[in-house]
């Protein structure tokens, strides 16, 4: 698909220049407008030719004109969506005009036939348009969707958030309830699944000016409230050449203007959490010995204010748009105060018994006593107490930074916490329109978001488990246009849009309290000058089915500033028979973002049998500074990414017969690499390491050779240039430790294998990759010649703007930025500033060809129109993905490598040397064939294919996926009464990767990886429904009060019944690397066979725990994958609103009261199953009946006894226990009901 591999700049610049130019003569692009057709015959049924039209928008009063073709057909296009009428004249006839035609944004639509009746041309004839013929799609084979006006008014929304609506559209799969508790929709676009795609591939427009955020590809830079929006139109598949940038869906968003006439409204919306249920989940927490809920209904304050106004420019007494049909104005605004609710944090935090020492009453999450070793002696501590002798200096501190527990008699957690998000936020929301005369129009809008939410959790590059410090996080956006629209004659219309787009984000924590010298933590900095002096991340595990608190600050603050400018042109040609479109579309993306660094520490306290010095606990490890891994970046740069998008296409609508429509064309277009204009960034490529500038890692030695040594001052680190034959290790040629593994300082090229955009190496990390071809070809055959049943198809080749993040990593590689990473020592053995220690740093790799991720989709079916101004829409849809982002790691180690004598620890042997076999391994690995056990390993990093670098995650283009689905729709739309719409997909979606830079297995991803991808939903039910109740006042004798009581009653709901996401069970062993001991790699992991279905085990439980293979010792970690699926969504949302006239009219001044239920029968929706996994092996009863079991690493003396796990509920003891404390138990719900209160008034 692509006429050059490396495209040159100065090439590029041409084609795009001659794009241009020719675009100048034609274009179309993506914008929002549609186009109206129509036959006009006599009453024998014969065509007439030269008929005049007139084609007239209802709100803003301009009109267009055409003339029929000899075939009797006329085509209007470049019109905006609205209401229209048409108007058709000719001598000999009467007048003829159709009323309430709605064109909808990118529609094609087909008014049906208009017959003239033989008269005066004075006399005139009104008729209203069939309301099913306008929803039929007569016009092209692309696959779409549309959410009305109506739906937006009359449809409740948790949160007000449009994107929710998007899951009632056939092919469109969510696995949420609703795309949000808060009124925002900046960050719900990713929840979203289009006919197997990506959820970050999609493109969204607001009036044609593209509102995606750069970076991820899923959120966007400004929100709409439903009020301030027309409808929404989305194209799902095969859709024409017009629309590009992203391969997936093409959302368009058209907001509301002006008209002739003053419109506008107000509203008010409130929720409190006294009006809502509680969490399933948070009920079974039960009560305190006072009485009161461990687990009260967390707070949720909802209050939303605004209002709206639209009308004409009047300014009579200046002469100015007297008639009313020049210029018009839009104005919204809405305001916004929540707090809004979040989910329990259940974790286990230090005890005060811990916090002083005492370990004497510390279990694991099933009960089971841990015993603390001293990390010299490899003793037992004393009635498990840590005397303070021993404590690093700042370990207390560590752990007193953490709340005191909150709930007793639970092993698996002793603190519980869910503290609201405040999120103030504002709407401005302004539109021009102007028809300057009658050819010309303009266009114009502006929308301003101001927002700033306080999260006791954080977001990314900040997140937190329990209350430290609420992190700020301001986020201000817009999105606005301008758009030009010009009709030099009635088959020739030009438009012109100019959309500029921007967000910024200062995400840092709002109190000292997330300062380290706040907490009196003084951990020592590898970097003493960098960071801003937050807490170090620290991170505990290794216990149980036990949560622990962590940190996650991974660059705070982080500042992001994103600016995109589009550019468009659009032309539309009408010759004959053929609607021919082209255009013209640039984007120029500017981004500039702090890098994701851990500048103020991470540090790793898990309990881990690898570390020499691990005591048995994360918490007893902390309290006296031994750490697994310590982590810290040297360097916080900014980098300033920037790229052009430019594309072209050409497409012809050719209504080849009255019957058969065809649409065809071709889309072009050159994504250029986002890249850093510092040229900051590099990227690691094989082909650029050369081993002999490789650096030398310090090695374990034991001091004298008196090995083994596996823990203690004995224990050193040697320079390997120095192991000639008769060395003789001593504390004056060796070092401590904790340098195992770290990087001998000079002894190499710390950047080996980098590729750096200043030095010659393409700036955005990959190739160029040239001009793409996307043709594009679609058909609608009128099978009966009626206009009530439609054969439709299609097929394109679109291309996918990688999403920034992609482009972003590449400025943390070497030496840009070092974050070394030192395994298994003592926080007081470091010194601030401490030279000559430095450890390998993960890197970000990317394959040079740089595809571009492609995908092919297809459509067949059919519509019929079944009366009652009902649609039914039935189809194949087809998705086939290739070329998407995912990443491997290059720096694997291969299977079974760890049972290898040349992967061994010599100073874990006697005499230093690895003997042909370890005689002390456990039968089961005798039993394999196996000479070691993969416990006496080297470290990782000792052990890798590139030396001197720790994971490499290459980044390439080599994942796939495919989607079939059968999709129905019913529709009723324009109907006064009732209308509703029903939206069923059958699908299954299956593929190597679930998103960009997913890990995959490094040696053959199609055969590990190949599954169910995680958005899969097999079936998917989503109905929306309207009812106007009709009044009984007249037959009561239509009294005022009367009217008040009994009218005006409207009834609506959404209601979503959607199967739930596959996953599959994780092998893990409590303080054990499973990958090390069961497939002999530190990065490879084992899986679990089959032996029956999984999906129903005995005394109802979820998951069966017997229907599961235990890996085989030596696995090459192949197995069954996505075998179960967590629960779905089965949720009715119900809304009941009573509207009160104001004065006469047509009805559409009103008060309206409103009472919003959603998850209105409060049907309880769980969402996930406990699925952790914790192989042990019975080992009998205790003297009270329990029974007991072997863990961790005593489990391999009999492996082949092991079962997934002994967090079952069998005894009677844990009948009192809440639901989801135990394996195959349902453990998450999704919300409960809440209520929602409202006035809304109309003039």
């Amino acid at each position: 698909m692509m006429i050059s591999r490396l495209l040159p700049m100065q090439r590029l610049w041409t084609a795009a220049i001659l794009l241009l130019f020719l675009v100048a003569a034609t274009g179309w692009a993506q914008s929002t407008s549609g186009s109206i057709t129509g036959t006009v015959t006599d009453n024998t049924g014969a065509v007439i030719a030269d008929a005049n039209v007139t084609v007239t928008n209802l709100a803003m009063n301009f009109t267009r004109t055409a003339k029929t073709n000899s075939e009797g057909v006329f085509v209007v296009a470049q019109l905006p969506p609205g209401r229209y009428s048409i108007s058709v004249e000719k001598p000999g006839f009467k007048k003829l005009e159709k009323t309430d035609i709605t064109l909808s944004a990118i529609e094609q639509v087909n008014a049906g036939e208009f017959q003239l009746q033989v008269g005066e041309i004075t006399d005139v004839i009104t008729v209203e348009a069939d309301a099913a013929r306008i929803q039929i799609q007569s016009e092209t084979g692309e696959r779409s969707g549309v959410v009305t006006g109506g739906q937006l008014r009359d449809l409740a929304l948790n949160g007000r958030n449009y994107h929710d609506f998007l899951k009632t559209l056939p092919g469109v799969l969510t696995g949420n309830v609703n795309a949000g508790q808060v009124s925002s929709s900046v960050g719900s676009l990713g929840s979203f699944s289009v006919n197997g795609t990506r959820t970050n591939q999609k493109e969204l427009t607001v009036d044609g000016s593209s509102n995606i955020d750069t970076g991820n590809n899923f959120d966007t830079h400004a929100s709409l409230n439903p009020d301030a929006i027309a409808e929404v139109k989305v194209l799902t598949s095969n859709f024409q050449a017009e629309y590009g940038r992203a391969g997936g869906a093409f959302i368009a968003v058209v907001s509301k203007s002006g008209s002739k006439e003053f419109h506008g409204g107000g509203r008010y919306f409130h929720r409190h959490e006294g009006l809502n249920a509680n969490n399933f989940f948070r009920n079974a927490q039960g009560r305190n010995a006072a009485g009161a809920e461990i687990q009260p209904r967390n707070l949720y304050r909802y209050n939303s204010a605004g209002y709206d106004i639209g009308g004409p420019v009047y300014l009579p007494f200046l002469g100015f748009n007297r008639n009313k049909d020049k210029l018009f104005f839009y104005w919204n605004q809405e305001w916004y105060e929540q707090l809004a609710p979040e989910g329990a944090r259940n974790i286990r935090v230090p005890t005060l018994a811990e916090r002083e020492g005492d370990f004497s009453q510390t279990t694991d999450g099933n009960g089971n006593r841990i015993t603390i070793v001293n990390p010299v002696t490899r003793q037992p501590y004393p009635g498990n107490i840590i005397p303070r002798n021993e404590w690093f200096a700042s370990g207390q501190a560590i752990l007193k930074l953490y709340p005191e527990p909150n709930v007793s008699g639970r092993n698996d957690f002793n603190y519980t916490s869910s503290i609201s998000t405040q999120y103030p936020r504002r709407e401005d929301i302004l539109r021009i329109d102007w028809n300057i005369t009658e050819r010309t129009r303009l266009a114009a809008r502006y929308t301003n978001n101001a927002e700033k939410r306080l999260l006791a959790y954080g977001s990314f590059a900040s997140g937190l488990n329990f209350p430290l410090s609420p992190i700020s996080f301001p986020r201000p956006g817009r999105n606005g246009v301008l758009t030009l629209t010009h009709t030099f004659s009635p088959t020739l219309t030009n438009e012109f849009i100019f959309g500029p787009s921007s967000n910024f984000i200062d995400l840092r924590p709002s109190t000292d309290r997330a300062l380290a010298s706040t907490n009196n933590i003084n951990v020592p900095k590898l970097f003493p000058t960098i960071g801003f002096g937050y807490v170090p991340n620290f991170r505990f595990g290794g216990i149980a089915n036990q949560t622990f608190p962590f940190t996650d600050f991974n660059g705070l603050p982080f500042i992001n500033q994103n600016h995109t400018f589009n550019f468009i042109d659009n032309i539309s040609k009408i010759l004959g028979r053929h609607t021919i479109k082209a255009g013209f579309y640039a984007q120029r993306s500017r981004k500039d973002q702090t890098a994701f660094a851990r500048t103020d520490g991470d540090i790793n306290f898990n309990n881990d049998p690898n570390n020499p010095l691990n005591t048995g606990h994360p918490f007893a490890n902390a309290l006296l500074g031994i750490y697994n891994t310590y982590i810290q970046a040297n360097n916080f740069p900014k980098g300033l990414y920037r790229y052009w998008n430019v594309e072209g296409y050409i497409q012809d609508n050719w209504k080849a017969t009255q019957r058969l429509t065809l649409d065809y064309g071709l889309r072009i277009s050159w994504y250029e690499p986002q890249y850093d204009i510092r040229l900051q960034t590099g990227v690691f490529n094989p082909s650029q390491y050369d081993p002999r500038r490789a650096v030398r890692l310090y090695l374990p030695v034991c001091l004298n050779n008196a090995a083994p040594c596996a823990t203690g001052a004995n224990r050193r680190a040697v320079d390997p240039a120095l192991l000639l034959p008769g060395f003789v290790p001593t504390t004056a040629n060796t070092l401590p430790s904790n340098f195992i593994g770290a990087i001998v300082l000079g002894s190499g090229d710390i950047a080996n294998g980098i590729g750096r955009a200043n030095q010659g190496y393409p700036r955005g990390g990959y190739d160029d990759r040239g001009i793409h071809w996307g043709p594009r070809v679609g058909f609608a055959y009128d099978l009966f010649g009626n206009g009530k049943t439609i054969l439709r198809g299609g097929f394109g080749i679109a291309y996918d703007r990688v999403q920034g993040n992609i482009a972003f990593d590449q400025i943390t590689s070497p030496p840009v930025i070092l974050q070394p990473q030192l395994l298994f020592g003592r926080l007081q053995d470091l010194t601030p500033g401490q030279t000559g220690l430095l450890a390998p740093s993960g890197v970000v790799g990317y394959a040079r060809s740089g595809e571009l991720p492609t995908i092919y989709s297809a459509s067949l079916g059919i519509q019929r129109d079944i009366g009652f101004s009902t649609v039914v829409d039935i189809a194949y849809v087809t998705t086939q993905s290739r070329h998407l982002f995912m990443a491997r790691e290059l720096n694997a180690i291969p299977f079974g490598f760890l049972f290898t004598r040349a992967a061994q620890d010599p100073t874990l042997f006697p005499g230093g040397v690895v003997p042909d076999s370890d005689p002390s391994i456990a039968q089961v690995y005798k039993d394999a064939g196996l000479k070691f056990d993969g416990s006496k390993a080297l470290p990782r990093n000792l052990l890798h294919q590139f030396l001197g670098l720790a994971g490499i995650r290459f980044e390439e283009n080599g994942a796939s996926t495919n989607y079939h689905g059968l999709q129905i729709g019913v529709n009723r739309r324009f109907s006064r009464g009732f209308t509703f719409s029903i939206a069923y997909t059958f699908s299954k979606a299956m593929g190597t990767a679930n998103a960009d830079g997913q890990f995959v297995n490094p040696y053959n991803t199609r055969q590990y990886d190949y599954r169910l991808l995680d958005f899969d939903r097999t079936h998917a039910l989503v109905a929306t429904y309207v009812y106007n109740v009709p009044g009984l006042s007249k037959r009561l004798g239509n009294h005022w009060l009367l009217r008040g009581i009994f009218d005006g009653w409207q009834i609506s709901g959404i209601t979503s019944m959607i199967s739930g996401n596959p996953f599959e069970l994780g092998v893990g062993i409590a303080g054990v690397n499973a990958n090390q001991r069961i497939t002999g790699s530190w990065t490879e992991l084992p899986r679990f066979q089959l032996r029956s279905d999984p999906r129903k085990g005995p005394d109802g439980l979820l998951i069966d725990p017997n229907a599961f293979i235990i890996p085989a010792i030596g696995s090459l970690g192949l197995g069954n994958r996505t075998y179960l699926r967590n629960p779905g969504i089965n949720n009715t949302d119900l809304s009941i609103f009573k509207n009160f006239p104001l004065g006469g009219g047509d009805g559409t001044r009103l008060l309206q009261l409103r009472f919003e239920f959603f998850n209105a029968f409060n049907h309880t929706q769980f969402s996930s199953i406990n699925a952790g996994v914790n192989l042990v092996v019975p080992n009998g009863v205790n003297a009270a009946g329990v029974p007991q079991f072997l863990t961790g690493g005593a489990i391999f003396a009999r492996y082949n006894e092991a079962i997934i796990t002994n967090n079952l509920r069998s005894q009677a003891a844990d009948r009192n226990r809440p639901l989801g404390a135990f394996f195959g138990e349902y453990n998450s719900a999704r919300d409960p009901r809440i209520i929602q209160l409202g006035v809304k008034i109309y003039f």
